[in-house]
């Protein structure tokens, strides 16, 4: 990204929705860490204990992520609706889906914006899906159709607005 691109991007978060949202988002990707923690070190931990069964362990393993996104997002739609702003019920939907989740905050903020196109949303959003395609194994990978194709699935998102 060129340096006048930065400055653009910049320049637009400093609308009121844009900063607080892109802010939420930063929460949700500084809490993986510990969600990680959590379902490689300490569900496992509890299902060698005996503590959990099988089934538990993964629907735990499949839930934490979720639910941890959740618990954040539930308690910036109580905080929002104390201090009379738009609250994230998009976020909050958007959430519970597995790795789709970690953008939920762009998609409110894409979904919020009072504007034909909000820069930064979009740029987070198509970031982010040519991360994913180009981390995929194998198929996967910088310019390739993988990568191509989840910046289309980032497109319809943009779109669908």
């Amino acid at each position: 990204m060129s340096e006048s691109d930065a400055r653009f991007l910049k320049s637009h978060l400093d609308q009121e929705d844009s900063a607080t949202f892109a802010t939420d988002f930063g929460v949700h990707l500084a809490i993986k860490p510990f969600v990680k923690t959590v379902e490689y070190w300490l569900l496992p931990l509890l299902y060698a204990l005996g503590l959990l069964s099988e089934g538990w362990l993964a629907l735990a393993m499949l839930g934490a992520g979720p639910a941890a996104r959740s618990l954040y997002t539930g308690s910036r739609i109580v905080q929002n609706s104390l201090r009379g702003k738009e609250r994230p019920w998009t976020a909050l939907v958007i959430g519970v889906i597995p790795v789709l989740g970690n953008f939920a905050f762009p998609i409110q903020l894409l979904r919020s914006s009072h504007k034909k196109e909000d820069d930064p949303a979009r740029f987070l959003l198509y970031d982010g899906f040519a991360r994913i395609g180009a981390g995929v194994p194998i198929w996967g990978g910088q310019d390739t159709l993988t990568e191509h194709r989840a910046n289309r699935l980032a497109d319809q998102i943009v779109r669908e607005r």
